[in-house]
């Protein structure tokens, strides 16, 4: 049983592409069209005596390759928000906006279509890979929802077109539950002979 080999912190920060977008209110975004660990994992998993680690490995290895991972990680200085509360506060409304634009976009939250079967013949992949959405101005706290839903709406359009570029990633567009439970994630713990 062999483990795979972990990425470090700047093969990380190489891996996550910026995502193209238009300025949008102190927000940006990185994608990769696989399951890459975030960046606070991704040191937990490149730290050999932590605890963690291979709770963290287990995770990444069960996510199904044809779902969505993002996360809202506050890129906001203590100076302009000093208050935890507030910037978690941030956090949260970046990502309900986000998750509201998904779903208006016609996604899930975790990617997939919201229209159609969920698997079998005419199953159609939606969004896949990794998110990191980081937010880097305190407008997230001053703004009016609609703004931050509209806002997300452009970053879910930029993700479409990514994804589109990248899309023949994912071998057969009809996959059935049984065959998506046996494809394993680029972060798979096991080499298969278990």
């Amino acid at each position: 049983m062999a483990l795979t080999r972990h990425i470090s912190r700047q093969e990380n920060e190489l891996v996550l592409a910026p995502l193209r977008t238009p300025s949008i209110h102190g927000l940006k975004a990185r994608f990769a069209p696989f399951h890459a660990p975030n960046t606070p994992d991704s040191r937990i998993i490149n730290d050999r005596f932590n605890p963690r680690r291979f709770k963290l490995l287990a995770k990444y290895s069960k996510v199904a390759p044809d779902t969505l991972k993002w996360t809202v990680i506050s890129s906001v200085s203590t100076k302009t928000i000093p208050m935890a509360v507030m910037r978690n506060r941030m956090k949260r409304r970046w990502a309900n906006a986000f998750a509201d634009a998904l779903r208006s976009n016609g996604y899930h939250v975790n990617g997939r279509s919201l229209d159609g079967p969920k698997d079998g013949k005419g199953y159609r992949v939606g969004l896949y890979g990794t998110v990191e959405i980081h937010a880097y101005a305190k407008s997230g706290l001053t703004l009016e929802y609609a703004d931050l839903v509209s806002s997300s709406t452009i970053l879910v359009r930029a993700l479409q077109q990514q994804v589109q570029k990248v899309k023949p990633r994912l071998s057969s567009p009809a996959l059935s539950v049984e065959e998506r439970a046996g494809r394993r994630s680029t972060w798979s713990t096991w080499d298969g002979n278990e």
